[in-house]
This record gives structure tokens, C-alpha cells and sequence, in this order.
């Protein structure tokens, strides 16, 4: 998905009774730097600043023209809006005059109506102008009518438009000094929201939509300027993601785990959570900011298989802040010292089986730790990583029991079950709704994410499984139409 940015700001005005304006070319200037950072969202950015209409409305046409499928548009107008005597909006342009303000200025609905015929997948018009709630007068929506939508199977991601502005339609929008320069009330905050961070409260990494119109809004309350802004939605729905946090690298956390969080593939956002646990873990800089974000994570994201990854890390975290046992070894008798106790997992079962000494009282003890490292060998390769990331002390209590205890034979080692499998569906061969339904059922998934997974094909349906399982999958989902690997 490319992001790409519009930003038309217009101060200066050849008609001197539209009064000049300090703060949108300034505004403008900072947004774009903003937008462009890659810690932002790397956005390519287009600006016209002071620009007559004539070139405002080929910029504004050509910006939609170019727009692939899968575009995502943020655009913002700031200046003056101006309407005329049947109430439709106008943005004031460097030639505008009020004299001939059809003919001289950029007109709301001429840009909604270019938005209209885009096939950007989703689009954000934010208007910092005077009256900028009166954008609709005189606009005719188009609708279309379709038997089936890709609703009926879940929405993953959402499409359509959205329209943000400063005020009502009968209320004017200001700007204030701010040292040597004038800023726009509104642009402040929706620029403040991004770059501090602000506006993502949770500290997920991913600033929404609607987290940033509340911070505008709350900002703008708390200023007491008079402008209420409004939330207008044509079709959207769902989480809209505008940017990244950029202030997440400033708490101490890994360059790129912001970017992770924000991806659209949820096994990215679940290889984050596995970083934020170590994170965590190690109690180092931005340790208390990873431990919050996972618990966002764990109750917010849109993958029931990223919370359930989430909420595990938290239970792990749980556990290795417990405090130790305060009860150690008993003591051994060095009569008994030298005999064996061997422990062995029963292949039939899965039962301890115990031989020898097997009346030794440090019993209990050692299997509890067997019990913990054949658990901790089962797991998958990433999670076992992350939990040999903890501090030596920690790691010691669970998998370094004392020499008297540590009395495994060498086939009791052997006894483990290590082999594991993968399933991946290789090829989803257009069987789209028979192999949703299997991955449902499968993998523990909501209709979205299925049908996610299944047109990501080819990709893990799932991992660490036991062969004979596995089989079983492989079997399932080929008779739902799919090709399979194990691996």
C-alpha cells in the first residue's frame, strides 16, 4: 500500500478583501516534513502553496487520477474557506475574488467529486478552512447496489472515505501566535497528535483515525477557540491507521518494532509481541512501555491469534516476576547419594515413570523441572528464544537444577518428543470459502482472519504441531481444495 499526501495551502490573496493568513504555509511545511519521516509513515507528499485555482484544481485532479487500487490518501486543505450566497463552500485561492468566487476558487465538491471517481482504497480529507462543516452542500453521493460484498466474508481492512474538519458549517476557524509565527488551531493538534505521540494513548504504535480526531477534539476543547471539528464517514469503517509513532524510539524500544506493530500481516504484529515480551523480560529501558503495550495489544488487535499471542506474554511475565520458592532442596543423605533416580516419559501415555531411588525426596522437585523443560523444548523456536532471553538467576531456577538432582540418564533424554511440523497452505486454488471455513476450525480463528490467512496463501495455517497431526491438517484442508506442504 503506497501512502500519499496532498496538502493545498493558500495565505496570500490577490484580492485585498480576503485578509492574509500566517499559519497554513508554515502548517504545511512542517506537515509535509512530518508526513515524509519514515518513522511516520513515509508518505510521498505532494504541496501546493499560494497556488491560483486554475493549478490548485489540476493538482487536486491529477493527485486522484494517479491513485492506484490499494493507495492510501491523506489530504489536507487550509486557509480560507468562503461561501456563497446558496451556502456552498469555496477555498480561497491566490487569485480568488469574491466578485467571481465560482471562476477564482477551489470548490468543495469539485475535490469530493475527484475523491468520488479515485480508486484509492481509502481516502482522508482534513479542511482547516472557515465553515468547512458546509463541505456537502449541493454534493450528490454516488451508491452502487451489489448482491455479494466482501463483507459477507469479513473485513479485514476497511475502504472508503472520511472527512474531517475544523468547524461547523457556520462557525470560523482561527489561528494564534505562537512565538514569532501564527499557527492553526486545528492543524496544531492534528500535527501534535502525530509527532508526540499523543495521540496513540495505549502506546500500540499505530495512530488511528479516531485516536487522532479525538486528540484534535480534546485539544481543541481545552483551548476554548470557539470551533468544534466533525467527523464525517462515507463508507469507511473498521481501524484506518494514519501513521506510525514515531515517539516509541524515543522510550527505548527497538527501531523497528513500531513499524512491525503496524503491519497489516499478523504474523509481523506476533513476531512484535514476542520482541515486546523480551523487551519487557529484561527489564531495561522502556520495559513498563512494552508491558503496556502488549496489554493494549492483548485486548485491541483485530487478530484473535495476535491477542491470544499477546495475552500468553503477559502470563509469562506474570510467572517469571513471581517470587522464587523460599523452599530449597532438601538435604540428601549421602548414603543415598549415589543412587540413580531415572526419569522417562512413558511413550504410551505420557506418564513419569520412575525407577531406582525412586522414594528420594528430591523426586518432586526434579520432575516439576523435567515437566518444565519438556514444555520449554515443545514450544516453537521463537518462543523458547525469547525465554532464554531472561536473566541468568531466572532461567537457572527453571532448567539448572542442583547436581544431586540432575540425574537424567542419557535415554531419558532420548525419551523427549522434539519432532514437529509445520502446515503450510501453499495455494488456496480459488476454493476460497470450503478453506476459510477449515481454517476456522483449524487454527482457532474469526471469519476475518481466516479468510485473511487463506488469501495470503502461501503461509503457515499452523506451526510446531505434532506429525501426526499435522497429517490430519494436511488431510482437511486439501479436501477443502487447498494444495499443502508440511514442512
Amino acid at each position: 500500500m503506497a501512502r500519499r499526501a496532498l496538502i493545498v495551502a493558500n495565505g496570500v490573496f490577490e484580492d485585498t478583501s480576503i485578509a492574509p493568513l500566517r499559519s497554513p504555509v508554515p502548517d504545511a511545511e512542517r506537515l509535509r516534513a512530518l508526513l515524509e519521516r519514515e518513522d511516520v509513515g513515509s508518505y510521498e507528499v505532494t504541496l501546493c502553496r499560494n497556488v491560483k485555482s486554475t493549478d490548485a484544481r489540476r493538482q487536486v485532479q491529477l493527485f486522484f487520477n494517479r491513485a492506484r487500487h490499494d493507495d492510501f490518501h491523506f489530504v489536507l486543505i487550509t486557509g480560507h474557506g468562503i461561501k456563497d450566497r446558496w451556502g456552498k463552500l469555496h477555498f480561497a485561492t491566490a487569485d480568488t475574488h469574491i466578485d467571481a468566487l465560482s471562476a477564482t476558487s477551489l470548490e468543495a465538491r469539485f475535490v469530493m467529486e475527484r475523491m468520488d471517481e479515485s480508486e484509492a482504497v481509502q481516502q482522508l480529507l482534513f479542511l482547516d478552512t472557515c465553515y468547512s462543516g458546509a463541505f456537502q452542500k449541493g454534493l450528490v453521493h454516488k451508491a452502487g447496489l451489489a448482491s455479494v460484498s466482501r463483507d459477507d466474508f469479513g473485513n479485514d481492512d476497511s475502504s472508503g472515505k472520511a472527512v474531517i474538519t475544523a468547524t461547523t458549517a457556520i462557525q470560523l476557524a482561527g489561528e494564534r501566535e505562537s512565538g514569532n509565527a501564527a499557527q492553526s488551531i486545528f492543524t496544531r493538534h492534528l500535527i501534535d497528535g502525530i509527532e508526540s505521540g499523543a495521540a496513540d494513548p495505549g502506546a500500540t504504535g499505530r495512530i488511528t483515525l479516531d485516536e487522532l480526531f479525538r486528540h484534535i477534539r480534546t485539544g481543541m476543547r481545552a483551548d476554548g477557540c470557539g470551533q468544534t471539528p466533525q467527523p464525517f464517514y462515507f463508507g469507511l469503517s473498521g481501524t484506518v491507521v494514519v501513521a506510525l509513532n514515531p515517539a516509541l524510539r524515543r522510550r527505548g524500544l527497538a527501531d523497528d518494532l513500531s513499524i512491525r506493530l503496524a503491519s497489516e500481516d499478523r504474523q509481523v504484529r506476533g513476531y512484535a509481541v514476542e520482541d515486546l515480551f523480551g523487551v519487557a523480560l529484561d527489564q531495561g529501558p522502556g520495559a513498563a512501555d512494552a508491558r503496556s503495550i502488549l496489554s493494549r495489544v492483548a485486548k485491541d488487535d483485530e487478530s484473535l491469534f495476535v491477542r491470544h499471542l499477546a495475552r500468553d506474554a503477559l502470563e509469562r511475565l506474570d510467572e517469571a516476576s513471581a517470587p522464587a520458592d523460599p523452599i530449597g532442596p532438601p538435604a540428601i543423605d549421602p548414603a543415598q547419594s549415589a543412587s540413580r533416580i531415572e526419569v522417562a516419559e512413558d511413550s504410551a501415555n505420557g506418564s513419569s515413570v520412575e525407577a531406582g531411588a525412586a522414594q528420594v525426596s528430591p523426586l518432586s522437585a526434579l520432575d516439576r523441572s523435567r515437566v518444565r523443560i519438556v514444555a520449554l523444548i515443545r514450544a516453537p523456536a521463537a518462543r523458547l528464544a525469547t525465554v532464554l532471553r531472561a536473566p541468568q538467576a531466572r532461567l537457572g531456577r527453571i532448567v539448572q537444577p542442583s547436581p544431586e538432582q540432575l540425574t537424567f540418564p542419557l535415554a531419558a533424554h532420548r525419551s523427549v518428543e522434539t519432532a514437529t511440523a509445520d502446515v503450510i497452505l501453499a495455494a488456496n486454488n480459488g476454493r476460497m470459502i470450503n478453506l476459510t471455513k477449515e481454517v476456522m476450525a483449524i487454527a482457532d480463528l474469526g471469519l476475518g482472519d481466516a479468510l485473511a490467512l487463506v488469501r495470503r496463501a502461501p503461509t503457515a495455517v499452523k506451526e510446531g504441531v505434532s506429525p501426526a497431526e499435522a497429517k490430519d491438517i494436511k488431510m482437511r484442508l486439501e479436501e477443502a481444495g487447498g494444495t499443502v506442504e508440511l514442512k
